[in-house]
C-alpha cells in the first residue's frame, strides 16, 4: 500500500490479487477500532470518549460488545461531543451500563466505526 500526491490529489493504492492499484477519491470518510473497558468488579457503569479523527463530523456510527448491556432504558447511548469548544465534534462518546460489573482486571472490547456521510 502506498500514498501518491497527483496535483492536488491523494491517492490510495491497494494491491490485491494481480498488482490491481485501485485509486481512493480524497479524504478518510470511515474510522474504526477497538477500545476497552476494564472492569473494577463493582462498577457496571461507563463511559468512553473517543476521537474520530475525521475532516467531518457529518457522520453515523455504530458499536458493539461482546458483553451484555443491562436491558434497563438509557442503558446504552452513543453520540458526539465537542469536547474542545470549537463547533466540530471530535469525538464519539458512549456511555454504557452493563447488565453485571465486569470482574477485576477483565477486558470488555468496545468495536466502533463512525462514517461521513455527506
Amino acid at each position: 500500500m502506498g500514498v501518491d500526491n497527483v496535483g492536488d490529489r491523494y491517492w490510495l493504492r491497494r494491491f490485491g490479487s494481480g498488482g490491481r492499484s485501485l485509486p481512493d477519491a480524497g479524504p478518510q470518510r470511515e474510522a474504526k477500532g477497538i477500545a476497552y473497558i476494564v472492569g473494577d468488579g463493582t462498577s457496571a457503569a461507563f463511559t468512553l470518549d473517543i476521537p474520530h479523527g475525521l475532516s467531518s463530523d457529518n457522520v453515523v456510527s455504530n458499536i458493539a460488545f461482546k458483553k451484555t448491556v443491562s436491558p434497563a432504558a438509557n442503558s446504552l447511548l452513543w453520540y458526539l461531543v465537542d469536547k474542545d469548544g470549537d463547533g466540530f465534534y471530535e469525538t464519539l462518546r458512549i456511555e454504557v451500563k452493563f447488565e453485571s460489573a465486569p470482574e477485576a482486571g477483565e477486558k470488555v472490547p468496545v468495536y466502533w466505526i463512525v462514517k461521513v456521510i455527506i
